[in-house]
């Protein structure tokens, strides 16, 4: 495992949550490369210390604006972005941050996934037929069908990269990250709705909305902890403001969730599940 860490950080601490962090999950993969850094727009300080190509690719990765895992010429690669200042000071939050992209990593190498993605592909025919039902031109359809089942990946990766996070023991640092990251208790964002959905682009802007909380706050169900606890509430509150079928039909997914998780069917059910309640959800908005 190498580590690359940007001059001007505290490099002692980095490193020390990095191997806090990946000494307790496995497999990783080999090689598997560390990139700390603060400033996106100088990303060659940290880059210049590795012997990774394409460099072109590596740039274009450190220039965005929060951290990642991915992988380049079969090197696993995580960038971790300094880019709020609560990761400068709180070693819980950063930890949680660190287990967060360290798990996609173990993810990708065990094949799962991969296995989300390809379960997901099945669902196109489905989706399609059933938009033909309703009044809209193909590329609206075919818009809906990419961004809705790209956010479910997303959403399902994230489940179960957040559910072994707190298995492993990491849970109070992970919700301590999204704590901070969200914003609890610090402010109520504006709504991101402010009416109710009437299109099929609404409605799909809401659904990916929803998938893109769930993770933050779904498998907590199955770990006891305040910050938790008022992170839901406050997305209850503020996040999903205006939009309170479409969070109830996202939340449908909970209780399969809870009852369903360790099941060798959980990902085809978490598909059959979401979408039918997406359908059910665009049959009450679209309805004559």
């Amino acid at each position: 495992m190498e580590i690359h860490i940007e001059d001007g950080l505290e490099k002692s601490r980095y490193q020390q949550h990095i191997e806090t962090v990946t000494e307790q999950f496995s497999p990783l993969p080999d090689p598997f490369v560390f990139l700390v850094y603060e400033d996106p727009d100088s990303p060659e300080n940290v880059i210049g210390t590795t012997d990774i190509q394409p460099r072109s690719l590596l740039e274009e990765a450190c220039r965005r604006k929060s951290s990642s895992s991915f992988t380049v010429n079969d090197i696993d690669i995580i960038i971790i972005r300094i880019d709020d200042p609560f990761l400068k000071d709180n070693d819980d939050a950063l930890k949680g941050l660190i287990a967060h992209e360290v798990i996609h990593a173990v993810h990708r190498e065990t094949g799962l996934e991969e296995e989300i993605e390809d379960a997901s592909t099945q669902y196109s025919d489905l989706v399609l037929n059933r938009l033909a039902n309703y009044e809209m031109t193909k590329d609206e359809a075919i818009d809906f069908l990419r961004d809705v089942v790209s956010t479910a990946v997303f959403c399902l990766k994230d489940i179960h990269a957040n559910t072994d996070i707190i298995e492993a023991g990491f849970g109070d640092e992970l919700a301590e990250y999204y704590y901070h990251q969200l914003g609890i208790d610090s402010y109520c964002p504006l709504p991101r709705f402010y009416q109710d959905e009437t299109s099929i682009t609404q409605i799909k802007e809401a659904v990916a909305f929803e998938l893109q909380l769930t993770p933050a706050w779904l498998p907590f169900k199955k770990h006891d902890n305040e910050r938790a606890k008022r992170m839901q509430e406050q997305i209850e509150e503020c996040y999903e403001l205006n939009i309170p079928e479409t969070a109830k039909a996202i939340h449908g997914i909970c209780s399969l969730y809870e009852q369903a998780y360790d099941d060798d069917r959980f990902i085809e059910s978490f598909y059959d599940t979401l979408f039918e309640e997406i359908f059910d959800l665009v049959d009450l908005k679209l309805q004559d």
